[in-house]
């Protein structure tokens, strides 16, 4: 006799990693205090932030491509994108 699949769960998309990081989950992956990351903000060496609802987050995805670019600053990031899209 075959088992039912549950459909529900298959549905379901998968919540891994959030979309959004914190500058604590920031420094965990860079490897930096909280401190560090935003003096890193302050100095315009990190990839665009955005806000919801007050608080402060980075696209994972862009963390993840700016470290693999090695840390450029927030403009050459935002350029190489740029450029990457067209």
């Amino acid at each position: 006799m075959k088992k039912r699949e549950n459909k529900k769960a298959e549905s379901k998309p998968q919540a891994d990693t959030p979309l959004l990081w914190s500058a604590r989950q920031v420094a965990f992956h860079c490897g930096l205090s909280v401190r560090s990351i935003w003096r890193a903000v302050s100095a315009g060496l990190l990839p665009p932030t955005q806000k919801i609802m007050g608080s402060t987050r980075w696209r994972a995805d862009h963390i993840e491509r700016w470290i693999s670019m090695s840390c450029p600053s927030q403009k050459e990031f935002v350029a190489r994108m740029e450029a990457e899209q067209c």
